[in-house]
């Protein structure tokens, strides 16, 4: 039988919140949020830039020390070993990547790090690269991305930001600077699309202001 679930936006985010934050704060438990779940099994994923601080931290270092925490007492995971599995434990079956690297638990290849989303049934979707490292790193990151398995590959930067014309210099919003800004990215775009790969543009609210040089026109 089916059953439509009927939730708002605020419902949603909380009970989605709900499982990333308790990487932060305790070893994790399965069915600890099943209850909670809104999102369909296999649907979930995370930008692991929301545990940026749990990866570089060494495995089992820590302890919680939040009574309000149901986890209270309990070593906290580190290093993309223990988060992944922790994700994992908690349904999550994508993420999107904003670093290669682990801190405290080690250096790591990114063939160890495509073991490990395999071992635990993870799937990278994309990536979270600089401006600069597009312009001058890009085949490199390709490579990178086709090691993991991804299709997509992106920037959470301004498009603007660093372009060549003189009024885009710092990220500003005018309409010759984002079309200066569409040349790059067009010219990116073909270069991924012969390796398979799409490119995204991870935006942020700074990037839906009016041009400076033409107020009625939302860049």
């Amino acid at each position: 039988m089916h059953r439509e679930l009927t939730f708002s936006r605020r419902t949603f985010l909380g009970a989605s919140a709900g499982a990333a934050a308790t990487v932060a704060f305790g070893r994790w438990a399965p069915g600890a949020l099943a209850s909670e779940r809104l999102v369909p099994p296999g649907k979930l994923g995370i930008q692991l830039f929301t545990v940026r601080d749990q990866i570089p931290r060494l495995h089992n270092s820590v302890v919680d020390m939040n009574p309000a925490n149901p986890f209270f007492g309990q070593p906290l995971p580190g290093g993309f070993r223990g988060v992944f599995e922790a994700l994992a434990s908690f349904g999550y079956k994508t993420v999107e990547f904003a670093g290669y690297t682990q801190g405290a638990n080690g250096p790591i290849t990114t063939q160890e790090i495509r073991a490990l989303l395999d071992e635990f049934g993870l799937t990278a979707v994309g990536t979270h690269l600089s401006l600069n490292t597009l312009r001058t790193n890009l085949a490199f990151e390709i490579e990178r991305c086709q090691i993991l398995g991804m299709g997509y590959i992106g920037t959470a930067n301004r498009p603007t930001d660093g372009t060549n014309a003189p009024d885009a210099i710092g990220g500003v919003h005018s309409v010759a600077g984002y079309k200066a800004a569409a040349a790059e990215f067009n010219a990116w775009g073909e270069t991924c699309a012969s390796a398979g790969l799409k490119l995204y543009q991870h935006n942020h609210t700074d990037e839906f202001r009016f041009a400076t040089d033409q107020p009625s026109v939302r860049v």
